[in-house]
């Protein structure tokens, strides 16, 4: 069974470092994904689904997100982190970034709400 997961959309100067989207288990064990304001819907949710299917399939391979976490801190330099060598997620990463891709597709197709 998948955990309580809490999704909120905040200005990027609030994020735990620079980044369009991060996820940690907050203080009640629940799945927290923070995703940066840019005042555009379709590119806070395609952040949203990216950072949630990467999560999720660390989360199978049994990866602690704390070494993503610390990764990503480590690297505060780097445009994308996930796609540095040694990266411990590389992998993960790289698939969320095609599951993001037919979406911007097919979303390209639909009118502006």
């Amino acid at each position: 069974m998948l955990p309580k997961i809490v999704i909120e959309t905040i200005p990027e100067d609030e994020q735990r470092y620079p980044t369009a989207g991060d996820y940690f288990i907050n203080e009640k064990g629940d799945w927290q994904f923070r995703i940066s304001d840019y005042s555009n819907p379709d590119f806070e949710f395609q952040v949203l689904l990216h950072e949630l299917t990467e999560a999720y399939l660390l989360w199978k391979k049994g990866v602690a997100w704390t070494v993503i976490d610390e990764w990503d801190m480590n690297h505060p330099n780097s445009m994308d982190p996930g796609m540095e060598e040694g990266s411990p997620y590389r992998e993960e990463h790289m698939i969320a970034n095609e599951v993001e891709k037919p979406f911007v597709r097919y979303l390209k197709k639909l009118p502006n709400r």
